[in-house]
């Protein structure tokens, strides 16, 4: 996690992958954004590195 942002009821999450070459947005792979209290239960504030899976579903492309 290198950035986040605080949008009250979720948490926007910018990640950067664990790969060889520049991040695909700048400082940052992905934004990723997660429930207030999901954010809190699971300590993210503390806990920096993560491994995720992401159902294809769930995936959002939005235009730069």
């Amino acid at each position: 996690i290198v950035g986040e942002a605080d949008f009250g009821t979720v948490w926007a999450l910018r990640l950067r992958l664990d790969a060889p070459g520049e991040p695909a947005q700048g400082d940052f792979d992905l934004e990723v954004e997660v429930p207030h209290l999901v954010y809190e239960i699971l300590e993210i504030e503390r806990a920096r590195r993560w491994q995720l899976s992401i159902h294809r579903g769930s995936i959002h492309v939005l235009p730069a």
